[in-house]
């Protein structure tokens, strides 16, 4: 077992056997990392995966967390991000973001959620970019994001709700969102299944912003959906 504490990591297989602060910069290059347990990426610390797996081993009964802490930063390049075991339906972990991240050319998959507990790519604070990615097998959302993301040249699919669900009904500021040349692709015979959807009922001359350009919305009921109180 190999577990580095800081800097850059070399070891091909890495594995975590419980929960993982990363609290430190720490790098990876060309390595699978396991971690059986939650993730929590805070108190200045950031983690950057270049080339590289990262697994959350969670099974029967536990959902565990991938956790980018509002004094944590993450940033994965030609990356996979996923569940160790993908059998069952419950082979999922939670992935919850409140600051800043990037994710460039990165698989995102086995996200999870259910009932009021809306899962995916779940980006509450902060600022995103996300290029060139595979966002998909979510039980619930694809993205779901209160706050500013620029995505360029994405796929989402193969996700229960809506691909990328946008719900910022608590924000008091200006947001804004850019989405081109991406790929929405849902399933026909789903009544409600959406691309993109807004959702903001709250009173306030606050603005959001989104620019959608050049995208394709595939196999859906809706491409674009706005809930009637939403001033774009």
């Amino acid at each position: 077992m190999a577990v580095v504490l800081g800097g850059e990591a070399e070891a091909a297989d890495i594995y975590i056997p419980g929960d993982w602060v990363v609290d430190t910069d720490l790098e990876y290059s060309g390595d699978t990392v396991i971690v059986r347990g939650n993730v929590a990426i805070k108190d200045g610390g950031s983690l950057t995966l270049r080339n590289s797996t990262l697994l959350i081993d969670s099974r029967r009964n536990d959902a565990f967390a991938l956790v980018v802490e509002s004094t944590g930063n993450m940033y994965a390049y030609d990356s996979v991000i996923s569940n160790r075991y993908t059998d069952e339906s419950y082979h999922r972990y939670f992935f919850n973001v409140y600051n800043d991240t990037v994710f460039v050319n990165t698989d995102i998959s086995r996200l999870y959620g259910w009932r009021d507990r809306h899962g995916g790519l779940r980006l509450y604070y902060g600022t995103h970019f996300i290029k060139g990615c595979n966002i998909f097998s979510s039980s619930t959302y694809g993205i779901f994001a209160a706050t500013h993301v620029t995505m360029l040249e994405t796929h989402i699919y193969s996700t229960s709700w809506t691909r990328f669900q946008l719900a910022t009904q608590d924000r008091l500021y200006d947001i804004e969102w850019r989405i081109e040349n991406c790929t929405f692709t849902g399933n026909v015979n789903d009544p409600y299944s959406y691309g993109i959807a807004t959702n903001d009922g709250f009173d306030t001359h606050y603005r959001r912003y989104i620019n959608i350009t050049n995208c394709n919305f595939a196999g859906l009921s809706y491409g674009v959906y706005s809930d009637p109180d939403w001033n774009p």
